[in-house]
């Protein structure tokens, strides 16, 4: 990697790194390499730093210094990596580095090194379906599904939203193995995704271990968020080793990180640095009357993780959660719906499944 200055900075090689420094008070100093792309792809970025003082971003621009991406949420933490996602649009070369911001004569940083990969790749005789659980979000629908069949172009996928069809507090988590249940025969791997999300630079590709994907998200202001929600990422022998999400956490709140519990159980869960648009909704947040108890059920399975054994998937499976199937609709490219006898394993197309527990 070959490493320019930008404006006044100060390079020397130590070791194994580069020692950036700021050489005087100026504007956006900082050091960057080239790297030539593809137009219209997805690209993960791995910055491995050392030690640094003072507030360092990432900086994304084209060869005319246009910023892609300069924002200061991606500051050097404690952590010696940063990882991020984005899409190169039109652009076939960029410059990738770091730079300062508020600059003072004693900051710098050690940067090793900037990796560069292509993800988001297609894998070869994988077929992946797209679980939404969905009810009252017509808009987001209509704007989700034709967003996603233009996204995930290249592979073999099919869009399931399921769709609850009756009066009680949403359940997130047991729409979710319900729709598993239901189509879990025809696909290799599933993606459980909120259809408020859209990517703009994720990795939909087949995951070794349990993967997590809206790692940034507008409605965070792109601040990395560690959690298990969101988009997730399982190969059907990983979503039956962990029994599924739980059926017990009723409205907003604690489904997911009941989630990641079940997932270390048994997994090293992968993050993938995701970069999402949240599609504006009102947010129930605390105001769900259950959330208490949500809150209780997971204080519970964070002591006693076995607990999960008897709550998921198995319960479809022996009979205590029972749901009906009650009619399916095949979903156009524009959000309209279609009633159909049966959902068609079709690669592109894609339905909903109305259902009552």
């Amino acid at each position: 990697m070959d490493l320019i200055k930008n404006k006044k900075v100060q390079i020397k090689m130590q070791a194994e790194s580069y020692l950036v420094r700021c050489r005087q008070m100026q504007s956006t100093p900082g050091a960057y390499a080239f790297f030539d792309l593809k137009k219209n792809t997805v690209y993960r970025i791995l910055v491995n730093h050392g030690k640094f003082n003072g507030n360092v971003r990432l900086w994304i621009a084209t060869p005319k210094n246009k910023p892609i991406l300069f924002h200061p949420k991606f500051f050097l933490r404690t952590r010696h990596k940063l990882e991020y996602s984005f899409n190169s649009g039109n652009f076939e070369r960029v410059k990738i580095g770091l730079l300062f911001v508020n600059p003072a004569l004693n900051n710098f940083y050690f940067l090793k090194d900037i990796k560069v990969e292509e993800i988001n790749k297609p894998p070869p005789k994988r077929r992946l379906a797209i679980l939404v659980p969905y009810r009252d979000r017509k808009i987001h629908m209509t704007k989700f599904v034709p967003y996603m069949n233009n996204y995930l172009k290249g592979f073999n996928y099919q869009i399931i939203l399921v769709h609850q069809k009756n009066k009680k507090l949403f359940n997130r988590a047991a729409l979710f193995n319900i729709g598993f249940d239901i189509i879990k025969g025809n696909f290799d791997y599933f993606c459980f995704h909120d259809v408020d999300l859209l990517p703009e630079a994720a990795d939909y590709s087949f995951p070794k271990n349990p993967a997590h994907l809206s790692m940034y998200c507008s409605q965070f202001n792109y601040k990395r968020k560690d959690i298990f929600g969101g988009v997730t990422l399982f190969t059907k022998r990983q979503f039956l080793k962990i029994n599924g999400f739980s059926n017990q956490f009723k409205g907003w709140g604690g489904e997911d990180d009941d989630l990641r519990v079940r997932v270390k159980r048994f997994y090293k869960p992968e993050y993938r640095p995701g970069k999402y648009k949240s599609l504006p909704h009102k947010h129930v947040g605390h105001t769900n009357p259950n959330y208490e108890k949500n809150v209780d059920l997971y204080e519970k399975r964070l002591e006693k993780p076995e607990l999960s054994d008897k709550d998921g998937l198995s319960n479809i499976k022996d009979g205590r959660f029972k749901y009906r199937l009650l009619r399916v609709h095949q979903i156009n490219n524009n959000g309209s719906l279609k009633l159909v006898d049966n959902i068609t394993y079709k690669n592109g197309e894609n339905f909903m499944v109305d259902v009552d527990f």
